[in-house]
């Protein structure tokens, strides 16, 4: 089959069956098919499926490679995203301790907590030290502080509780996760290659079977038969 022609297969639909995500291109899978026909000029619906199945899995393998970088890219924004939330957070945090410090017992309250600090950082104080459990607002704001003073050294000197990026990708578990996977597709490119020769041997040797066979040995010569003679009347009037 000439290239044109399984290039033709591509308006067909033979990419009906390839799972293209919203955010590929299918233009870059129609190139790599294209390029794997060009290399292996399939002949045939059965050398044709198995380049499709080549295409498939080294697309696969591609995406999983896109996907990590992806991943990166999206964790550095969040990290970045957080670290700056974590900061903000700290300095609000900082700035009521300082306030509460000054401040007359009394005159804070549980809400105005959540007005300062925000419904997580206020909730979590309501649930470790609600106002009801001590008998005045001066020992009710010590623990509030303390609990505030302890929050601060957790999210600065200790770094928080920010997942960093370095710790998600040297994960024993997401690293034999991804080379597992590797593997497999790995495994089946293997076996689309050895299928593609396989098929190209067997027709190879079909075909061959199949042609008249033809010898290098001289023909043989055949001697013509003797000429007898042939009496007429003219030679012969008994006759």
């Amino acid at each position: 089959m000439s290239q044109h022609k399984n290039q033709n297969a591509l308006k067909d639909g033979v990419f009906s069956k390839t799972l293209i995500l919203l955010k590929e291109d299918p233009a870059e899978f129609e190139e790599l098919y294209r390029s794997l026909v060009s290399e292996w000029n399939p002949e045939g619906p059965t050398e044709l499926d198995t380049v499709m199945t080549l295409a498939t899995c080294m697309w696969r393998k591609r995406r999983i490679g896109q996907w990590r970088l992806g991943q990166m890219e999206k964790f550095k924004r969040v990290d970045g995203r957080l670290e700056r939330q974590n900061d903000r957070t700290v300095e609000t945090v900082v700035t009521f301790l300082e306030e509460t410090r000054s401040a007359v017992p009394g005159s804070i309250t549980e809400e105005y907590l959540a007005t300062k600090l925000g419904k997580t950082i206020a909730g979590d104080l309501k649930r470790i030290a609600p106002r009801a459990k001590y008998k005045n607002d001066d020992d009710w704001l010590k623990v509030v502080c303390s609990k505030l003073d302890d929050w601060i050294v957790r999210n600065t000197i200790l770094g928080g509780e920010l997942e960093k990026l370095e710790d998600i990708y040297s994960d024993d578990d997401f690293i034999s996760m991804e080379l597992a996977l590797e593997e497999r597709l790995d495994a089946q490119i293997d076996r689309a290659i050895k299928r593609l020769c396989q098929t190209k041997t067997m027709k190879e040797v079909v075909f061959r079977n199949s042609r008249p066979s033809i010898t290098n040995e001289p023909l043989k010569q055949v001697d013509s038969p003797p000429i007898q003679a042939v009496e007429s009347k003219i030679d012969n009037p008994e006759l």
